[in-house]
């Protein structure tokens, strides 16, 4: 099964954002259940920006957690033919447009993101992270937190 993780997802994990729980969960999911994580090689200079403008890493320390987990996730392309069924049918918003025509062209199943307004017309399912996890984590594995220190 292949499942791309949106840019709020992939900066949730990389930025370690309020929201990083479920997304991290989401993945150590995907990854337990031996699922293909993926990205659009669109999202990278979005992440990268991103995770720089909102002062979560440098600019450096951002390119090298996108080198990082780029090699975690299997990076899909992004062709005309998905620029074209975006601008015909942009969703809620052009860039996640872009996402899931390019996922669909690639045979994702599934994709986690934590805006699934923009995705209610897509041609490619979407869940939030914790929805993915709900349904996902293999049974008797939970997650819980520990204070450090």
């Amino acid at each position: 099964m292949r499942v791309l993780l949106d840019v709020n997802v992939i900066v949730d994990i990389l930025g370690a954002t309020e929201d990083v729980l479920y997304s991290v969960q989401a993945l150590d999911v995907m990854l337990l259940r031996g699922l293909e994580p993926c990205m659009v090689v669109s999202e990278a200079a979005t992440v990268q920006y991103a995770l720089a403008a909102r002062k979560y890493a440098s600019d450096e320390r951002a390119m090298e957690a996108i080198e990082g987990i780029s090699q975690l996730l299997t990076v899909l392309d992004a062709t005309e033919a998905d620029l074209r069924n975006a601008l015909r049918n942009p969703l809620g918003d052009f860039e996640d447009a872009l996402l899931a025509w390019a996922a669909h062209r690639h045979g994702v199943d599934l994709i986690v993101t934590r805006n699934l307004r923009d995705f209610r017309t897509s041609p490619v399912a979407a869940m939030s992270p914790q929805q993915f996890c709900d349904a996902y984590r293999p049974e008797g594995y939970d997650y819980d937190l520990i204070e450090l220190g």
